[in-house]
Order: structure tokens, then C-alpha cells, then sequence
């Protein structure tokens, strides 16, 4: 959603109506959400089970009680939700057509743009591209890197480096290098 280059900034922001749509969504039924704007975060009366997200240290965050108090172009909208009303969500926003979702295995839902694709992110890049990735969300930046690691087994992709730790991404990005550049 967000990529610098070179202090060359590339965004895709989800659309107004969208946002309207998804906001009314949640408040109607009380469905805890945040909205990421890159530099900051908005968190909408409660974070619970969205805690995970105070721990980013430099993240500034602000709370935020009506839509009129809404940021300027959100790249990114993360919902908590039942197993229920997971579903219940994915029927109504399967319906919207400017944005993807992705259904992570802790009751989280993270919602884009339709143009904020990772694998776009690598157009962007020259060389030998190289990713890391653990979720569905990552799937396609995974599949079109020249080498990819993913880190845990919550999605399937044949042929892939897989780790199960941070540390262990960063030994083989060193392999890669090595076998690659000598």
C-alpha cells in the first residue's frame, strides 16, 4: 500500500465510498477496527483484539469517533471479528469492488485497495528481486520474486524457502547473497 523509493513515495489509498461503507459496516455492528495511514494510525473506540498493533513503537495513534474525523487516504483498514462475524463481513465486502480483503488466522480481516498489490511493488524495483512474507496477503509478492522465503505455514506455495523465525529470513537473504553475488 505504501512503498518509498529513493524518497520517491508510491500509495494506494482505499476510495472514499469504500471507507464510508466499511466504517458504517463496523459501527453498526460494533466491530472494533484501525485504520493505517502509513505515518500514523487511527483506532476507532476499542482495540480489543487488535493489541498487537500498540506495540508498534513508532507508530503515533490517535483515536477517532466519527467518520467526519477520518483521516485523508487510508492505505489500509484492519477489522477483529468472531468467526461469525468474520463471515458475515466477507459476504458484505465481497460485494464492494474497489478493494481486496485478507481473513488472517487470528479473527483479523485487513482490507486494501484493489491497486495496492505487493508483487506491483516489485515492478518498481530493478535487479534481482528478493521477498519475505508469512500470511495470504503476501502471496503474490512471494510468487513473482526471483527468491522468496516465507516464514510459517499458514499458506501453501510449492517450492519455496520456508523458516520459522525472523532471524532465519535474514540467514537465508545472506545465503542468497553469497550463492548469488560470488
Amino acid at each position: 500500500a505504501l512503498m518509498d523509493i529513493n524518497h520517491k513515495v508510491y500509495s494506494s489509498p482505499i476510495a472514499e465510498n469504500s471507507i464510508r461503507y466499511i466504517y458504517e459496516i463496523c459501527c453498526t455492528n460494533n466491530i472494533p477496527f484501525y485504520v493505517d495511514y502509513g505515518d500514523y494510525v487511527q483506532i476507532f473506540n476499542s482495540s480489543k483484539g487488535l493489541e498487537y498493533i500498540l506495540d508498534y513503537k513508532d507508530s503515533k495513534f490517535y483515536q477517532f469517533h466519527s467518520f467526519s474525523t477520518l483521516g485523508e487516504s487510508p492505505l489500509k483498514i484492519t477489522l477483529s471479528c468472531s468467526d461469525f462475524s468474520q463471515k458475515f463481513l466477507t459476504d458484505l465486502l465481497w460485494n464492494v469492488p474497489d478493494i481486496s480483503y485478507f481473513k488472517h488466522e487470528n479473527n483479523v480481516i485487513d482490507i486494501i485497495s484493489n491497486l495496492s498489490d505487493k508483487a506491483n511493488c516489485l515492478d518498481k524495483l530493478s535487479g534481482y528481486k528478493i521477498a519475505a512474507g508469512n500470511d495470504q496477503n503476501d502471496r503474490k509478492l512471494l510468487e513473482n520474486a526471483d527468491f522468496s522465503v516465507l516464514m510459517g505455514h499458514l499458506i501453501d506455495i510449492p517450492n519455496i524457502q520456508r523458516v520459522s523465525s525472523p532471524d532465519q529470513i535474514v540467514e537465508k537473504f545472506i545465503q542468497f547473497y553469497s550463492i548469488f553475488y560470488n
